[in-house]
């Protein structure tokens, strides 16, 4: 049964890609849990047979160990800063603060995915302590932990650069001459998110944790991250803007995107509270944004009538040039320009975007 107020406002066929959306999306939330997906029978069957394959094949996966690092780590928080060069094609300088808790004693090393980037240094405590890399897996050696300590929260810096890399097929850092931004899985990469492309990371479905972002542009280019906007500085013809997400997420819905961004900011009255919406654009597509997002509202109640509250910070779109869909991260999804430009024959893209939240 739909509301009375959302059967006169949403079109059928906006209807039925909300349910087929939010199918989907419930199925793969369940997949993704790590309580379901590290110890469920067909998890734990279907690794066995990809095992299996790779072994006949003679290939081996580039991540290291697919979840199990989840069961040695819990993964706090990353806290990333990204300084990105002229035309935003590289990233000059960055920095990604790990926070982590050893779950099991006797663990001395720390391994995070990252891409093909230049590693210049890794801090334990303010301190330089030894690391290897190659181009796939970053491995950090530990120092030991005294028992009464094995409770602390731990951070590790990596100072790091590089240009991110793109899938062969379907995803990964896009560049144009007015925008570059981020889409947080890769059809043709193994493993299939895309985290690592730009900050180290356990890059997998099971491992979830809050975002701090940082993002340092040249003016008239501004970042925009997952969460809230903390603050935003332009000094010297720099911008300096800073998100935080206060919701864990896995390595794949955490996303930036830059452009010559304003924001379109309204608040949302919900079914439990005020949902704030912020969408991304060009001051030349916000009139056409306004129009194609005019279901939005209409949208967070049906999702909110039928399984709870938004429990995100926000609602969010940034919309980038890419011309084969979108990409659901988490307050800040990757929206084509073309279908905020075209009334609202895309507006179930819209929606089924949102769904996955």
């Amino acid at each position: 049964m739909i509301p009375t107020n959302l059967k006169r406002s949403l079109p059928l066929s906006l209807i039925y890609t909300l349910f087929w959306a939010l199918f989907i999306s419930t199925t793969c939330a369940q997949i993704q849990d790590p309580d379901t997906c590290l110890y469920a029978p067909r998890c734990i069957r279907d690794l066995d047979l990809l095992k299996g394959a790779q072994k006949s094949w003679q290939t081996t996966n580039i991540g290291l160990d697919y979840n199990d690092r989840s069961l040695f780590f819990d993964i706090e928080k990353y806290a990333l800063s990204l300084t990105f060069g002229p035309r935003n094609k590289v990233i000059t300088k960055a920095s990604c603060q790990v926070y982590f808790n050893r779950l099991r004693p006797n663990v001395d090393a720390l391994h995070l995915d990252l891409l093909q980037m230049q590693v210049d240094s890794v801090l334990y405590r303010g301190k330089i302590i030894p690391f290897n890399y190659n181009d796939t897996i970053l491995s950090i050696s530990l120092p030991n932990l005294t028992p009464k300590n094995q409770e602390v929260s731990e951070i590790v810096t990596i100072i790091y650069h590089g240009k991110p890399q793109t899938d062969r097929s379907w995803g990964g850092f896009y560049h144009t001459a007015d925008y570059a931004y981020h889409m947080g899985v890769g059809f043709m990469s193994d493993p299939h998110p895309y985290g690592r492309i730009w900050h180290p990371c356990f890059d997998n479905f099971a491992e979830k944790a809050l975002y701090d972002i940082e993002l340092v542009t040249q003016a008239p280019f501004v970042g925009h991250a997952n969460g809230l906007l903390m603050s935003r500085q332009l000094l010297d013809g720099v911008y300096t803007s800073r998100w935080s997400l206060h919701q864990p997420i896995c390595s794949y819905l955490a996303s930036f995107a830059i452009g010559r961004y304003i924001r379109i900011q309204y608040e949302h009255q919900g079914e439990v509270g005020p949902v704030p919406i912020e969408i991304a654009c060009m001051t030349t597509d916000s009139k056409a944004v306004e129009q194609s997002f005019q279901h939005l509202s209409d949208c967070i109640d049906a999702f909110e009538y039928w399984y709870g509250r938004h429990r995100f910070d926000k609602v969010g779109y940034s919309l980038v040039p890419f011309r084969s869909g979108a990409m659901e991260h988490a307050t800040n999804i990757s929206y084509p320009i073309y279908a905020a430009n075209n009334g609202l024959k895309n507006e179930d893209l819209m929606a089924h975007e949102l769904a996955h939240s």
